[in-house]
This record gives C-alpha cells, structure tokens and sequence, in this order.
C-alpha cells in the first residue's frame, strides 16, 4: 500500500462530490478539509474497513467511500443521517449510515481507520439534546466529546488507526496522553489557522475571559492527531481474586485439547475455576452457593418440572400498543385516592392535610408504592387523559416528596448497610443454591406494592443527584446479578416449552451470558471504583443502595414464592381475560 497522496486534492474532494447540507446539518468547512487531507495520505486498501464518526453531511464518508473502502458513517442527528443517505445515494458511493453515538458502534473493534471530527467548541453549558448546536458545541473546555472518542479507543483493534481533528483551544497535549495512555502512538500530522466563524465570533469574549483566547485573536488553529493503534501494545488483564481474567478482545484461546477459540469482543471474561458450561468463556458459574432454609408450604409442593397450575395460565392475548398511555389505576387507599383524584380534577392536592396521613402509612405498603409509583410515572409516559403539564406542579412535588421521605427513612432503617463499599459487590454475586426464575406481571393495577416498590426505589435514587451513589449501588446489583438470572429464565423457558416468541431473546442464550460475565467484571472495576476514586465520600451511598435493592427485590421474592407454593397468583387480582379467582387484599 502506498502512502503517497492519491489522485485528486483532497481539499478539493467536497466539490468533486455533490453534497446537499440540510439546515441544521454541519456544512464541510477548514475542520474538514484539514481531514481529508489527512485522510489523502493514509495507507489502506479497498477491503479497510472506514467508521466515519459524527459524518454531519458525510463529507469524509464520501472520501473514503470514493478510494473504495467499505464505510460506515454515524451521526447522532436525523438530519445528518438522512443528508448522508442522500448524498450516498446522489454520488453512487456505498455508505452504510447510522443513527446515534458511540453507543450505535457495536463493531468497533472491526474498523481498520476511523475518522472522527467531534463538536469541539468549548461552552459553559452541558451539551444539548437536539439541534444544530450538536455539531459544534462541546462542552466545558470543548473536551466532552473528544474524551469520549479517545476513550472508545482502546476498543479498536490491534491494527486500527484514529484520524481526529479538533481545535487546539482544546488542548492538544490532552488528547495526545489520553491516546498514549491506550498504548497507542498519536501525533500531530497537521494544523492549520482558519479565520473564527460565526460560533466562535460570537463566543470571543467569553473565551477570552476563560483564559483560552488572547485579545487580539482573530484565527483558530485546528490540528489533525493520527493515532495507530500498535500490534505491539501490549493487551490489558485484570485480574480477580474470585471471578475470571478480564482480557482485551479480540482474543484466541487454545484451550488443553487443541481446540482454539475466539472472541472478538472488546473485553473478554476467561473462565479460571473451569466449572463454566462455555470454557473457556466464563458464564458466572465462579460464583459461591448460598443454602437457603425453604420457607415451610401452605399447600402441595409441586416438582421442578411440573407445569403452572392451568388456572393460573392466562389464553393468548393481543399486543397491546407501547405507544398507549396506561390508564390511571384503581385507588387502595387514602393516599393514591387523593393523589388519582388530583390527577382527574387538574388540580394540587391538600399536601398539609395528607402530611399526617404519611407518617401513618405503612413505608412498604399498598397505598403509599402506589401513589408513589403514580406520581413518578407522571415523568415517563403519564396517564391517558392526565395533563401532561401536571408533572412538575408543585403541590404535587411535594406531596410526593414527603412520600419519597417516608419510604427513604423506612429504607435506611431496614436496609442499614452490614459491609463496606469493597465488599458490596462480592456479596451479590452470592447465588443462591435453589434459586428459581420467577416473573410478575406489569400490569400497574395488579401488581403488588413488593412489586412496585422495585420500580420506585429506581426513580427515588434516580431523581435526586443526591442519591447518585445508591443508584449507582443498586445499577452493580442489577448488574452483576443479571447473568445467573438470564440463565434460569432460559431454563424455565424450555422446561415450560414457552413459544419462539418468549424464548427469542434466550435463544443466544450462551453469548448474552459471555456479555454479562464482562459487564459483571466492568462494573465493578470501572463504574463503582471509578465513582469512588472520583467521589470517595459515596462509599457509603453505594454500599446503601445496594443493600436497599437487595431487601426490596428479596421481599418481591418471598411474596411470590409464598403465594405460588399456596397455589395462588401473586397478583392483587387476575389479569383481564383469565379465569383465574379473585385472590386480592391489600397486605
């Protein structure tokens, strides 16, 4: 392959294309001429794989398209994604669009080049959601998403290079020790002085102000950093005492027989105890066995094999639409019967009047998860015929703020922490010996409060920035915890002889388990380490929220298998068309 310049000036290439630039859509400008020309002198053949990343009109995607590579190009607008498919499609050239972010790039590890040309336009602000701002702000020091691109790094594969352009007034030196950190050799190749457009004239001042512009400053200088990522870099492991190798993929292992085996994943789990059924993937079976005490049975214990009772299995029922809003649910006591007739009338409640029907309330009960759980349902689908504007009325905050105190004391009491933020996550990867698969429905008027009280705790850590560690706590819970789950579901699955449609998601059963073994690992040495290097005052919050998830979803747990070993439905009542006898109360 030849590293000379291929025919044609690379700075020429936009006008040699017909590009269309909707409004809205980041026009070709000296940012991307400056990689193009980057992109004229790089080495790769007809069969490279190019991920052009953050396309905007797909300028860069149509360069490479035109040397004959086989691009993929990504936007997390819908107006670039579509510009760039009318642009593909005006110049002949076979681009395959996406979109979203980094997150739409499964595959990463499958590119040979990618280019990248982040919003880099340094901002006090976060980044915005939507808009034409998307292509040009960048955050506080313009380094939001340039970080999040030299982190995606370290998933290229061994032979891959990164072509990223960005405004000095980033910081150059930033992203050089960021990508030298990966092992990978990243250079300057190029930079250029352009005259500032109109986002930056109109920023000047606050730029200058932040140290970042001199004052007679009138150019901006863009610099090109090459990345190759090394075959000689060598491959991170991490080790775990108790769980398996953490290897970055792609990885070949040739296990005792001769047999090699490969995976092209970005990060690998490699089984250590030999006990997984994928070896030498690990599926979690490294985990320790916790014997429970069976809970003495009301009725006839039935065999693992045997099948639901008949009375309990609803008929086959129509899809219902996603896109409908539940109705409001039926009311179970003082506290959601205000709360639902506030939600007919459009008007706040008596928050002083219900103060002292709160603290009266039992934290863990029908009436107070209901109305919790309705309130904080207002913030993602709402309820068909409910305002929408009735989300953020204040009487209503308030009335479910002293709900969220009530259920959080009760919380703190009952789930008080017995082990440290280093041991939290070991202690949920204990397994319980005669652990079974179990499922609820989501039916919100059905559902018990055990039930709901697993979906508002979600909300009440989530909501509140000053529950960030008990979120985090209880997201390592479901987490980790996910994979021994995944494959007792599938079991059940096929025991129960379930159709193609329920068992569609387990039918990769063995891969989505090799997945969790990673997230597991991933989890617990980059998201809650990482936040308690960052924050290691959260230790405590972290430790909490896994402790109030695990008490929560063991009291879900124990109703379910206490109604079901009773012959009797867990639900509050049957669902609609089933025969199954009114079996609700309120406990």
């Amino acid at each position: 392959m030849t590293t000379q310049p291929r025919a044609g000036n690379a700075e020429q290439l936009p006008r040699r294309c017909r590009l269309l630039a909707h409004r809205g859509v980041y026009k070709p400008d000296g940012d991307t001429a400056l990689l193009l020309r980057a992109l004229d002198h790089e080495p790769f053949d007809p069969r490279t794989a190019v991920l052009d990343l953050g396309t905007g009109s797909g300028a860069l995607a149509l360069a490479a398209a035109r040397y004959g590579a086989r691009v993929t190009a990504v936007d997390i607008s819908w107006r670039a994604v579509w510009t760039t498919r009318l642009n593909a499609l005006l110049n002949g050239a076979a681009v395959t669009v996406r979109r979203g972010d980094l997150g739409a790039v499964p595959d990463l590890g499958t590119f040979g080049l990618v280019l990248s040309n982040p919003p880099h336009v340094p901002s006090s602000g976060s980044l915005p959601l939507r808009g034409a701002a998307l292509a040009w702000e960048g955050g506080l020091a313009g380094r939001t998403v340039v970080d999040r691109v030299c982190a995606a790094a370290r998933a290229l594969r061994p032979d891959c290079t990164l072509l990223m352009v960005h405004s000095a007034l980033c910081g150059e030196d930033e992203s050089l020790e960021h990508l030298d950190g990966l092992g990978m050799k990243a250079a300057v190749i190029d930079r250029t002085f352009v005259p500032f457009g109109p986002v930056m004239r109109a920023r000047r001042s606050w730029l200058r102000t932040q140290g970042l512009l001199g004052r007679e400053a009138t150019m901006e200088e863009l610099v090109v950093i090459r990345a190759p990522n090394s075959s000689e870099r060598p491959h991170r492991i991490t080790v775990d005492r108790e769980g398996p190798l953490l290897v970055e993929g792609p990885v070949e292992v040739t296990d005792g027989e001769g047999e090699v085996h490969e995976s092209h994943r970005f990060q690998v789990a490699i089984c250590t105890c030999r006990r997984s059924r994928t070896f030498p993937w690990c599926d979690t079976s490294h985990r320790r066995k916790a014997t429970q005490e069976p809970a003495p049975a009301a009725g006839p214990r039935r065999r693992r094999g045997d099948m639901a009772p008949t009375h309990l299995t609803p008929p086959p029922r129509p899809p219902e639409s996603r896109t409908r809003q539940p109705e409001l649910p039926v009311p179970r006591g003082d506290l959601s019967s205000q709360v639902i007739a506030a939600l007919c009338d459009g008007g706040p409640p008596d928050t002083l009047a219900q103060q002292r029907g709160i603290t009266a309330a039992r934290p863990y009960g029908e009436d107070l998860q209901l109305a919790l759980y309705v309130l904080y349902e207002l913030h993602y689908q709402g309820f068909e015929g409910v305002d929408p504007e009735l989300e953020w009325e204040p009487g209503l905050l308030a009335l479910r703020r002293l709900l969220e105190q009530h259920f959080l004391a009760a919380l703190r009491l009952d789930a008080a922490p017995q082990t440290d933020a280093a041991q939290a996550p070991a202690d949920v990867q204990i397994e319980p010996a005669s652990y079974q698969a179990s499922s609820v429905s989501h039916c919100l008027g059905a559902a018990p409060a055990a039930a709901l009280a697993t979906v508002t705790v979600m909300s009440l850590f989530g909501l509140h920035r000053g529950l960030r560690g008990a979120l985090v706590g209880h997201f390592a819970t479901v987490e980790i915890t996910s994979s021994p789950g995944s494959r007792h579901l599938a079991n059940a699955l096929r025991r129960l002889d379930a159709g193609p449609a329920a068992q569609r998601f387990y039918d990769e059963h063995d891969e989505y388990v090799e997945a969790d073994a990673v997230h597991e690992q991933v989890v617990r040495h980059e998201v809650v380490d990482g936040l308690l290097r960052a924050e290691p005052f959260l230790d405590g919050d972290v430790v909490f929220g896994v402790s109030a998830t695990g008490f929560l979803e063991g009291r879900l747990g124990e109703r379910l298998l206490t109604r079901w070993r009773q012959g009797r439905s867990a639900l509050l009542h049957p669902l609609p068309d089933t025969n199954t006898p009114p079996q609700g109360d309120t406990s």
